[in-house]
């Protein structure tokens, strides 16, 4: 019994911890830094991969809104094994964004 509590505790404060990190950091894409200047960013930094501004900015879009949406109803437990496989592949296509634009292995690959 109280081992099922402490469980659904732990879990809780996992995904209420994890829906906060994501939620503001979709917020502080959307409303602080705003979609143009995000965007920008995105392009100069992966613009020698010869991907199209107009990718990047559908990306740039989604994950934001992806961020916010899911973080959101993660906090709320609305749809959260939806909302954890959105947020799941959102972190497979930023990481592999992050990879395109610096990739640090490679330096140390080859130093």
């Amino acid at each position: 019994m109280i081992t099922d509590l402490n469980l659904i505790i732990a879990i809780a404060t996992a995904r209420i911890f994890v829906g906060i990190l994501f939620f503001f950091q979709g917020y502080d894409k959307i409303f602080n830094i705003g979609m143009k200047q995000l965007r920008q960013t995105m392009s100069a930094n992966l613009g020698n991969h010869k991907l199209p501004d107009s990718f990047i900015g559908v990306v740039a879009i989604s994950t934001s809104w992806i961020e916010l949406l899911g973080g959101f109803l993660l906090i709320i437990g609305f749809f959260k094994y939806f909302a954890l496989y959105l947020l799941c592949i959102d972190l497979l296509i930023v990481a592999t964004g992050f990879s395109m634009a610096k990739p640090m292995w490679i330096r140390r690959m080859f130093l």
